[in-house]
């Protein structure tokens, strides 16, 4: 995680529902489970959500 926080969010405002290192680590875990489009890792994700707390 401390890497994750040392990367800038360069993201604007409008739009940003989690913090960018919480994103990041979740996006890795998607990846390392076998994801590899940004629609699976989504859906990954979303059958997730209860466990990351994204409700």
């Amino acid at each position: 995680m401390t890497q994750f926080e040392a990367v800038n969010d360069q993201r604007k405002a409008q739009g940003i529902r989690y913090k960018l290192p919480c994103l990041l680590a979740m996006i890795l875990l998607a990846k390392l489970a076998g994801e590899t489009k940004p629609s699976s890792i989504a859906d990954w994700l979303k059958l997730r959500k209860e466990q990351f707390d994204l409700v």
